[in-house]
C-alpha cells in the first residue's frame, strides 16, 4: 500500500508540473516559465480587477519577497497562500464571484496579497543566491517571525492604517498561529526567542482579525497521503538526504522530465493518476470544479524549502507545533534550550474567524478539535463547511463559492463569523 501510495504521489506530482505548461498556454498564450510570471499576475488580474501593483518587501532576516496589491478605498485585508502555493491561489477562480482575493477587492477593500519565501514569486536574498543552501535552510516557523510581520509592517507604512485584516489559508493560516501564540521558552535567552516575542507582540498589536480558511495547526491526525508518505515512510528524511534545497521548485528542465513522466504512467496505468492528485493530497469534493481545479494545477505547485517539509514532518510524527527540531545538541545551539520551543494556541487574544472544511484530509477532525479546545472561545467564531475539501476555497463550484463568500464578507465586517451559523463544539468528531 506504501509503495503504491507512494507511486500515485509521485506520479501526480510529474502531471501537475508538467500541466503548468499545458494549462498556461491553454488559458493565456504563455509557456512554462511564463504561467507563474510576475508580468501574467499583473495582467490576469489588471484584466478583472482594474489594477494591480508589484512591491517588493526584504524581511530582516534578508529575504525579499514578492506581494502583490489590489488597490482599494477600504481597509487592508492580506490574504495568504498555502504550502507549495502562491498568490496566484487566490485569484484563479477569474472573477469576484469564484476568486476569495478578487471577492474582498470587490467589496472595497485594498487587497494585498504576499508570497512565501522560497516560492516562484520570492526567490531572493540580500546576502545569498538561491543556488546556496543558505538561502534554503528555512521553514514555516520563520515565515511567522519574519516574513508575515514584514509584510504587515509594509502594508501599514503604505496606507497609513493602524492595522490590517489577516486572512490565510493552509499554511497561511499556521503561520498566523505560531505569530500569535506564546511559546515555551525554558533556556536562556537567546536572539531566536527574542525574535519570536518580538513578533508576537507586533502582530498582536497589527491585526484585528484573523480569518482562517481550511486553517491548519496539529496534524497528528493528517488523512494526506502526501503527509503520510512524509511522516510514516519518511518521504520527506529520503529526499532532504539528496536535496536539501528546494522541494517542486518550478523549473523548464524538470516541468520537460515531469510531462514526460506523467503521460507515459497515465499512459500504461489504468489509474488516472492526474485527476486524483488533489485527493491523495487534502481529499477532494463534489463541491470542487473540474476545470477550476485543472486551471490551478497550471500554477500550482510553485516551490518550497525542502526544510518546511521535513518540519511538517516532524509536527506529524511529534503531534507538537513550534520550530524546527534540530535535536537535543542543535537546538540547545539554535535555541538556548535542549528541547524545541512549542505554541500555545491557548494564549492567541485575536479575533478569529475560522472556515473549516468538512471534506479536508490535510486539516483533520481531529487536529480540528484539539485546535478548538485549546483556543480560547471568547476569541473564535467557527464554522464547518460539511462537503468542502481543503482546496474548495479557490477551485470550488459556483455554489461553493456562493455557500462561503457571504460569511466571509460578513466576518470581515463584523469580526465575527454569522453566529446562526455556528457549529457546537459537539459537532466536532
Amino acid at each position: 500500500m506504501a509503495a503504491a501510495s507512494l507511486l500515485v504521489l509521485l506520479s501526480w506530482i510529474a502531471c501537475a508540473q508538467a500541466q503548468h505548461a499545458s494549462t498556461a498556454d491553454e488559458l493565456h498564450g504563455h509557456g512554462v516559465s511564463a504561467s507563474l510570471s510576475a508580468e501574467l499576475f499583473l495582467r490576469f488580474v489588471r484584466e478583472r480587477a482594474g489594477n494591480c501593483e508589484m512591491h517588493n518587501v526584504t524581511t530582516e532576516d534578508g529575504y525579499v519577497l514578492t506581494m502583490f496589491r489590489i488597490p482599494g478605498a477600504g481597509k487592508p485585508v492580506i490574504v495568504q497562500h498555502g504550502i507549495l502555493d502562491s498568490s496566484w491561489d487566490m485569484v484563479i477562480g477569474g472573477e469576484s464571484k469564484s476568486a476569495v482575493a478578487l471577492a474582498i477587492a470587490s467589496w472595497g477593500y485594498d487587497v494585498w496579497l504576499p508570497n512565501a519565501r522560497g516560492n516562484t514569486f520570492s526567490r531572493k536574498h540580500v546576502r545569498y543566491e538561491v543556488s546556496s543552501q543558505e538561502f534554503w535552510n528555512t521553514s514555516v516557523a520563520d515565515l511567522s517571525m519574519f516574513d508575515t510581520p514584514a509584510n504587515i509592517a509594509y502594508v501599514l507604512n503604505v496606507t497609513g492604517a493602524k492595522s490590517v485584516t489577516y486572512v490565510g489559508h493552509s499554511q497561511g493560516s499556521e503561520t498566523m498561529f505560531l505569530g500569535l501564540a506564546e511559546w515555551t521558552w525554558t533556556g536562556a535567552p537567546s536572539p531566536r526567542r527574542a525574535q519570536q516575542q518580538k513578533a508576537r507582540t507586533f502582530l498582536e498589536s497589527s491585526i484585528d482579525l484573523f480569518v482562517g480558511l481550511s486553517p491548519v495547526s496539529y496534524l497528528k491526525d493528517t488523512r494526506s497521503a502526501l503527509l503520510w508518505a512524509v511522516s510514516h515512510a519518511h518521504f520527506g528524511d529520503l529526499i532532504y538526504k539528496y536535496d536539501s534545497k528546494a522541494f517542486l521548485p518550478h523549473t523548464w528542465p524538470s516541468a520537460l522530465l515531469e510531462q514526460q513522466l506523467c503521460f507515459w504512467i497515465t499512459k500504461f496505468s489504468p489509474i488516472k493518476v492526474c485527476e486524483i492528485g488533489l485527493s491523495l493530497i487534502c481529499g477532494v469534493s463534489d463541491q470542487d470544479d473540474k476545470q477550476r481545479v485543472t486551471a490551478a494545477s497550471g500554477v500550482v505547485p510553485a516551490g518550497t524549502p525542502m526544510r518546511n517539509i521535513v518540519q511538517f514532518q516532524q509536527f506529524i510524527d511529534s503531534g507538537r507545533v513550534g520550530d524546527f527540531d534540530f535535536g537535543a545538541a542543535g537546538n540547545l545551539a539554535a535555541y538556548g534550550q535542549s528541547d524545541v520551543p512549542n505554541a500555545t494556541f491557548s494564549t492567541i487574544k485575536v479575533p478569529m474567524a475560522l472556515l473549516f472544511a468538512g471534506n479536508d484530509d490535510l486539516a483533520a477532525p481531529g487536529d480540528r478539535a484539539r485546535l478548538l479546545s485549546e483556543l480560547d472561545a471568547r476569541h473564535v467564531s467557527h464554522k464547518i463547511y460539511e462537503d468542502f475539501s481543503h482546496a474548495t476555497w479557490f477551485v470550488g463550484t459556483d455554489e461553493a463559492f456562493s455557500a462561503f463568500l457571504p460569511d466571509l464578507k460578513y466576518a470581515l465586517e463584523n469580526k465575527v463569523l454569522p453566529s446562526s451559523e455556528l457549529e457546537p463544539p459537539s459537532m466536532l468528531v
